[in-house]
């Protein structure tokens, strides 16, 4: 073996170790491996200018762009939010003509919002689409359209092929997706990946809203753009309900087809994605293990 090739062989023995001693490091320190990304690749800022105003802007990140509700309560969008079924928007565009939006959230493929009327709207994939039909699901919804004919909605949200709403009677409802028990009703024989029959497609959704428990104390809800939907209830409990993907602690995801409480604690008071807000001012990242209402969120 000469002095090159021996060089190369201990360089790839150094490497291996390192990866495993890195790997090893990870795992006992429960902290996720966040991989490194080059400033090359992110693209350069971009400058957007508004009028002087005293009003409030709403941003409301979307993975791969972001819905604006400025102060006029118009509602924008910029970039991809929503997923690739929609066109990029490189300047931001207007969303609807209407002037009194209140909260907005987009996923994959799902954009849902709330106007102050109390009224439930979305655009992009049609779960209310016929459950089979002849061709692919590839319905898709341009402009906001209502959700049913309510006006009592108090909070909206959507993650990955489902959507949930809160009412101001603290009930809580969702419709879309369901094979990961994203409607919190349990997982049956409706509940399946896509099927296929002949020329026929059958479509794991719910086409209507459906109650998520028959809770009526809910008082926040919110999606981490995933399968999961966490609730908290006037008690101050944290409750979860889906497809949790994975765990902080290196256990994979698990499937939770009912309401599930998270953690022991009763002191939390507000929610957003994946993050949770106490009485005591911290903000915790949720699901460093499995849910567990014996157990501590620490």
């Amino acid at each position: 073996m000469g002095k090159r090739a021996a060089i190369f062989v201990v360089a790839c023995i150094v490497l291996i170790l390192v990866a495993v001693t890195m790997s090893v490091l990870v795992r006992q320190s429960n902290t996720p491996w966040v991989p490194y990304v080059s400033r090359s690749r992110v693209p350069p800022p971009v400058m957007a200018r508004m009028q002087t105003t005293n009003g409030v802007l709403r941003v409301f990140p979307a993975g791969m762009g972001v819905l604006l509700i400025l102060p006029d309560g118009s509602l924008w969008r910029w970039g991809q939010a929503g997923g690739f079924a929609f066109s990029r928007a490189m300047v931001p565009e207007q969303v609807g003509t209407n002037y009194d939006w209140l909260q907005a959230c987009s996923a994959n493929g799902q954009c849902v919002a709330l106007r102050k009327d109390g009224t439930f709207w979305h655009w992009g994939s049609d779960y209310g689409a016929p459950l089979i039909s002849s061709v692919p699901f590839t319905n898709l919804i341009l402009s906001p359209e209502q959700v049913g004919a309510e006006n009592d909605w108090a909070s909206v949200t959507t993650g990955d092929q489902h959507s949930a709403a809160l009412k101001k009677d603290g009930t809580v409802w969702a419709w879309g997706h369901d094979e990961h028990g994203q409607m919190g009703n349990g997982l049956g024989t409706k509940e399946t990946n896509l099927l296929r029959l002949s020329r026929f497609y059958l479509h794991p959704i719910q086409t209507n809203l459906v109650q998520v428990s028959t809770n009526r104390d809910w008082i926040a809800i919110g999606c981490a753009q995933g399968s999961d939907t966490i609730g908290l209830r006037a008690n101050g409990t944290l409750w979860v309900w889906g497809h949790v993907n994975r765990f902080w602690n290196g256990r994979p995801g698990a499937i939770f087809p009912v309401p599930t409480r998270v953690c022991r604690e009763t002191n939390w008071l507000a929610i957003e994605s994946d993050l949770a807000l106490n009485r005591d001012g911290q903000v915790w990242m949720l699901f460093r293990a499995p849910p567990d209402a014996s157990a501590s969120a620490a």
